[in-house]
């Protein structure tokens, strides 16, 4: 009766109330929703896009079985259609299903130099196991996301068209704002971050809050809106800040806007192919400018010292960056970009980890991934003495390679395909892959169906995925224990300030009384504009 009354009294409640923002399970009520690959009675359903994808693939694959790695190549042009038919739902936000896919990328990347070259994969540096370490690639690939679509595949992402066309109630002002307060925020963690002592993870996982509001102002890109300035404002200072540290994180924000931009393609929206273009152009082109400029420029940072470590101003940084920047040339861009070519293929200690085990050590049957999730029992805070991670000693231990490791400042893994061979073989390794992914599925489905509203959810998934789930070359221990933290911090957040945050971005505040009612509360949804 309480409910009623409110919504009568309110009729802005009323109409937020109406627009659902949880997800529900599939029922014979639901919707039909188009596949991008889907089995009718009738037979195979491909939507328009599907179309062109499984066209574009097996095209291809068919150039596959001309190159130097005919069958390997010509697999793996077929699976990118197979993993968007399984994690790419219509009207939602393609980040999972992108982050596969540059799993697989990162898999396929040696194959795709090899064939260029002309050199047969199992003759380089790497040796004979190499090919082996792609065709396990492949396949870990595709095992995490059917464990992915495994748990998500029954859950409707809610009324996610309504969700993102409602976005237009959004200031992109006030979201730029929160976004220079939330990179505030992460900047004093950061520095902080190493003397926090046990806390130390905790601190890092409230950096993610950084993301929601930077996926909010790419989101609204997606209603047709034209780009405001205060996005590619945004957008500048991430990649500004990403260049200018150790490492080149100035990627993923511009594949942040690349994944919201694609969200139109299987939408009733204008897709922005220009946008698509130009943000893929500048990913490339920046990433062919760090490639070419990164020794140096790092030689610079730490000052000399063979330390992963930045010694010197902004303002240093800038000047040596503008400075490198003039005097490029196209020569040193193309050396940059198969260098960054190469960069993205991360299998090479998969296939050394190949030829070690089980022939000079032997599989540790499950003791790697059971360390990773004890590792995760075991907080810091509680647990003082506990060993800090050497990912390097690691990749010593399974691969007889000497690699650099924390006496030099640097972190070297052997990557999740790698760490699951080590503990099963193969095929078993397959099994701890798709675990992850039901893993990876089990969050989603709590984002999807129990954050304070939906958009918000996929800022979260956004910022979760997009640091724990796209790269193979990430150690188990720090994903799951990165993974666990800064999930549990999100729906902290989420829980305490999620509807506090949007109706502070929104552009006109909201008329009526405030709504006590927990399960209104809940259903508040962005009012449209």
């Amino acid at each position: 009766m309480e409910s009623g009354r409110l919504k009568a009294r309110n009729p802005v409640v009323a109409r937020m109330s109406n627009l659902r923002s949880r997800a529900k399970p599939l029922g014979p009520s639901a919707p039909p929703q188009s596949k991008f690959i889907g089995l009718k009675p009738s037979g195979i359903v491909v939507d328009g896009l599907g179309k062109a994808v499984l066209v574009a693939s097996c095209c291809l694959a068919a150039w596959g079985l001309t190159t130097v790695n005919p069958w390997l190549t010509f697999c793996e042009f077929l699976l990118p259609p197979i993993i968007l038919a399984l994690l790419w739902r219509p009207n939602d936000v393609p980040i999972f299903a992108f982050a596969i896919i540059f799993q697989w990328l990162q898999g396929f990347a040696p194959v795709l130099s090899s064939n260029i070259i002309e050199i047969p994969l199992s003759q380089l540096a790497e040796g004979d196991s190499l090919p082996t370490a792609a065709w396990l690639s492949m396949l870990g690939t595709l095992a995490t996301a059917l464990g992915y679509y495994f748990v998500v595949r029954k859950v409707r992402t809610g009324n996610c068209r309504q969700a993102l066309n409602n976005l237009t109630a959004l200031s992109r002002k006030k979201l730029f704002v929160a976004y220079l307060a939330a990179q505030a925020i992460v900047s004093v963690l950061s520095a902080l971050a190493p003397h926090m002592g046990g806390l130390r993870q905790l601190v890092l996982a409230v950096t993610a809050v950084r993301w929601v509001p930077l996926f909010l102002i790419c989101a609204t890109t997606t209603l047709g809106r034209k780009p405001s300035g205060w996005m590619w404002a945004t957008i500048g200072i991430e990649v500004a800040i990403g260049m200018m540290g150790y490492f080149s994180q100035f990627k993923e924000p511009l594949f942040l806007l690349l994944i919201v931009s694609t969200a139109s393609l299987r939408s009733e929206r204008k897709v922005p192919y220009l946008r698509i273009a130009a943000v893929i152009s500048l990913t490339v082109l920046l990433t062919a400018f760090w490639q070419s400029v990164k020794l140096n420029y790092r030689i610079h940072l730490s000052r000399n010292s063979g330390l992963q470590d930045v010694s010197i101003g902004h303002m240093e940084r800038v000047s040596f960056l503008a400075s490198a920047a003039n005097s490029l040339t196209l020569e040193d861009l193309k050396t940059g970009l198969a260098s960054g070519i190469n960069r993205v293929g991360y299998i090479q200690f998969f296939a050394h980890t190949l030829d070690y085990v089980p022939s000079q050590r032997p599989h540790e049957n499950g003791a790697l991934w059971a360390g990773a999730v004890l590792h995760l029992f075991q907080p810091r805070i509680l647990f003082p003495d506990k060993p800090e991670i050497d990912a390097s000693a690691r990749t010593i231990k399974y691969t007889g390679i000497p690699v650099a490791g924390r006496e030099r400042g640097t972190s070297i893994t052997i990557g999740l395909m790698g760490e699951s061979y080590i503990d099963f073989g193969a095929p078993g390794m397959f099994l701890p892959l798709f675990l992850l992914g039901v893993f990876y599925g089990k969050i989603a489905k709590y984002f999807y169906t129990a954050s304070s509203n939906l958009v918000l959810g996929q800022a979260y998934l956004a910022a979760i995925f997009l640091t724990y789930a796209l790269y193979i070359g990430m150690s188990n221990i720090s994903l799951v224990g990165g993974c666990v933290t800064t999930s549990v911090t999100l729906v902290v957040v989420d829980k305490k300030m999620g509807l506090r945050f949007l109706r502070f971005v929104q552009r006109e505040p909201m008329q009526g009384p405030k709504v006590r009612n927990r399960s209104l509360r809940t259903r508040m949804y962005i009012p449209a504009a």
